[in-house]
């Protein structure tokens, strides 16, 4: 376990000893650094806030994915999988993620990419997978990519990572960060927060706040700003992933309500037209991000945050805290976040 959180103790305070499986048996590799800082954020309005920000937990390629993969990717090798097959479009962060972090791992990596709303193969982003040796395959739609991606999965007996990085198992990271966070309120770093933001789209990462939020008996709420269309974004999918993660802890479909309970809501007014839409709100919102030193990008991280700030005058205390998903490492100009 990184530095922070002790799951056992955490686990016991929240009231729930019937956990058969602490995160610790849990295979691991260890990508990132943690805990990730947290910031005391005060606007020029003298409304304030808290940040945790997970853009810097690791020199390689930062960001929310790198919790998952630290459990997805120990999974993939002990199941004895030599590579890993990752689709997505031309700036997936997913791809960016799988493709720098995994050939780190040791993993042969594949990246089947297709151009979303007039992106170009030639970017900066497929160089820089090429660079790590990441071998990439070029297809023109979505549909093309993940029939390709899954062919190739087993043709080469590849672990075919699913879109987003969304698994059980790689849920257990934020099932772990959330935790940390916790660890952090208790040794005085922050209030414990009213209401987290954090960018939904697949649901790994508002899945895992909710579980370890529940397991570490807080009364923190989540809001989950949707990014991405309701076919991939929805209650429906979340309340699946979080019955699918409670039942790999050894939990019983008792406990999924009581997770599903510390979600606020799912925010979908800065969504505009779908993935990648940029409504004014969101360019604004990450133009004063930047403000307060953080690098954000429209997709994902800067509808979260223009969610925040619209709570703000609701919330005069400092009672919210921005969970920053997106990688700030490497200069990296991809739109990141949850996807």
């Amino acid at each position: 376990m990184p530095a922070g959180a002790d799951p056992r103790e955490v686990l016991e305070r929240g009231g729930f000893i019937r956990v058969g499986a602490p995160l610790d048996r849990f295979p691991r590799l260890l990508l990132g650094r943690f805990p990730s800082p947290i910031r005391h954020a005060v606007l020029e309005s003298g409304s304030h806030f808290w940040i945790k920000d997970d853009g810097g937990c690791s020199e390689t390629y930062g960001g929310n994915k790198v919790r998952k993969l630290e459990f997805l990717l120990a999974a993939a090798r002990q199941s004895r999988r030599a590579g890993l097959v990752v689709h997505g479009d031309v700036e997936s962060h997913t791809i960016m993620a799988c493709g720098l972090l995994g050939r780190k791992a040791g993993f042969e990596v594949q990246a089947v990419i297709f151009p979303y709303r007039g992106q170009s193969f030639d970017s900066p982003e497929l160089a820089r997978l090429s660079a790590a040796g990441v071998r990439i395959h070029r297809r023109r739609s979505m549909l093309t990519a993940i029939l390709s991606a899954h062919w190739l999965g087993w043709r080469t007996n590849a672990y075919v990572v699913p879109l987003g990085a969304s698994t059980p198992t790689a849920t257990l990271g934020h099932i772990a960060g959330a935790l940390e966070l916790l660890q952090q309120v208790r040794e005085g770093l922050l209030p414990e927060p009213q209401r987290i933001f954090i960018p939904f789209a697949t649901g790994g990462s508002v899945a895992g706040l909710l579980i370890g939020l529940t397991l570490g008996g807080a009364a923190t709420r989540v809001v989950a700003v949707q990014t991405v269309e309701t076919v991939i974004a929805n209650r429906r999918r979340l309340k699946r992933l979080v019955e699918e993660t409670l039942a790999l802890l050894g939990l019983g479909s008792g406990d999924v309500d009581r997770c599903l309970g510390r979600l606020e809501s799912i925010d979908s007014r800065y969504l505009g037209r779908g993935y990648r839409d940029v409504p004014a709100e969101t360019e604004a919102a990450v133009a004063m991000a930047a403000g307060q030193g953080l690098k954000l990008e429209p997709a994902f991280s800067g509808k979260a945050f223009a969610a925040l700030l619209g709570a703000l005058p609701q919330f005069q205390d400092g009672g919210l805290l921005f969970w920053n998903t997106h990688e700030r490492q490497n200069g990296s100009a991809s739109a990141g976040g949850a996807r």
